[in-house]
């Protein structure tokens, strides 16, 4: 199977279009056709469904994607491997963040990066603690910060960041220095990113306690309003704590709660060697940026 059709035939995917792979990868749409073609010749079974909205994976295609990934994972470590042994130093980073906190300092590391070799390019992605220890694992993604969580990958401590209470000023808890942690169990809950395994979720497991869930939100400034309208209380981050108004009080949990951040980075096995050289760049500079927070 040739790499490069296997490539081509996920940007398809990903795109759902002939033509927005077409101006993405140089190739004519016709180009592209005919190694959709070929490829549907060597397996024996139509590979895409075409239609005047664009083009979208059968059934059959859909069981060959983990493949498809592995394989133009393959090829691009290939083409890596010989341009590293030829000293020149190519190929596609993924790197991601829970953390809004880590974009600059991550963004100033990808130019430095980027300029010290030209021929890398970059991906940014963001998701949950959980979602982008899979994508390290999976090798979907090359490095990213996250809080810990068990998972095939190796892992580079930053900072121990304390989960924080977020109360309404008004809340008969606002005048104390902690709340406990049984009473999420007794009022409104504003629940983050409902549904997905959390730094919160993992907590009120540890403990046995089922939060009351009165609201739920896709980030901490939607929190940071449900609170401050006095909607309910919630736990976030204390990264987060200087995005918090006169309206809003943060309290220590009791007993207190800490999570690891770090960097997740794929096992010495898997890492490429662009992904390698750029986790030995960035590593130490995020560590010095942590420390700041």
């Amino acid at each position: 199977m040739d790499m490069e059709k296997c490539r081509i035939l996920l940007q398809v995917i990903e795109d759902g279009s002939l033509t927005r792979t077409a101006d993405k990868s140089g190739y004519t749409i016709s180009g592209i056709s005919r190694m959709m073609a070929s490829m549907e010749d060597e397996v024996g079974f139509p590979l895409l469904i075409r239609s005047k909205t664009g083009v979208q994976p059968t059934g059959e295609c859909r069981k060959l994607i983990p493949v498809l990934n592995q394989l133009a994972r393959t090829g691009d470590l290939f083409t890596q491997q010989v341009n590293d042994i030829n000293g020149l130093l190519t190929g596609k980073i993924t790197v991601g963040t829970s953390y809004d906190k880590f974009y600059p300092a991550l963004a100033h590391i990808i130019a430095y990066f980027c300029r010290e070799y030209p021929a890398v390019t970059a991906v940014i992605t963001d998701g949950t603690s959980s979602q982008l220890s899979h994508a390290v694992a999976d090798l979907n993604a090359d490095f990213c910060i996250i809080s810990r969580r068990e998972g095939k990958y190796d892992w580079i401590p930053l900072m121990n960041n304390e989960l924080l209470a977020w109360v309404p000023a008004s809340h008969p808890a606002a005048a104390k220095d902690s709340i406990p942690v049984e009473d999420f169990d007794k009022g409104g809950f504003i629940e983050i990113y409902p549904g997905m395994e959390t730094d919160n979720s993992l907590m009120f497991k540890k403990h046995g306690i089922t939060p009351e869930i009165r609201f739920t939100a896709g980030g901490t400034f939607a929190v940071h309003a449900l609170v401050e309208a006095g909607l309910g209380i919630s736990i976030v981050n204390s990264l987060h704590n200087d995005e918090i108004s006169s309206g809003v009080k943060a309290l220590h949990l009791s007993p207190r709660e800490y999570v690891e951040i770090g960097i997740a980075v794929p096992d010495k096995d898997h890492i490429s060697p662009v992904a390698k050289r750029f986790r030995d760049f960035a590593s130490r500079r995020l560590i010095e940026a942590a420390a700041e927070l």
